[in-house]
């Protein structure tokens, strides 16, 4: 799951060279739902949700929309960058 798709981190998803990683895992694993309207919403999608969901976007972002300890970060970039 990501943010809206008019937004730049949507884009490495939908505007991904063919057959890269990214490409595969958009038309692969992404439908319309993976693409959040509003970010909050994104977060609250990826705590309640009762399968395992990845986010992909800001780590601070979703930080600062979920209440202590309810997400798990998995990987984080070493650059600013997503």
């Amino acid at each position: 799951m990501t943010v809206p798709k008019t937004w730049a981190a949507a884009q490495t998803f939908i505007g991904a060279e063919p057959n890269s990683v990214w490409d595969q895992i958009y038309r692969n694993k992404m439908t319309d739902e993976s693409f959040a309207e509003v970010f909050n919403a994104l977060t609250d999608t990826l705590v309640k949700s009762k399968e395992a969901l990845t986010g992909y976007g800001y780590v601070e972002q979703f930080i600062y929309n979920a209440k202590p300890c309810q997400l798990k970060v998995v990987w984080k970039s070493p650059g600013k960058n997503l």
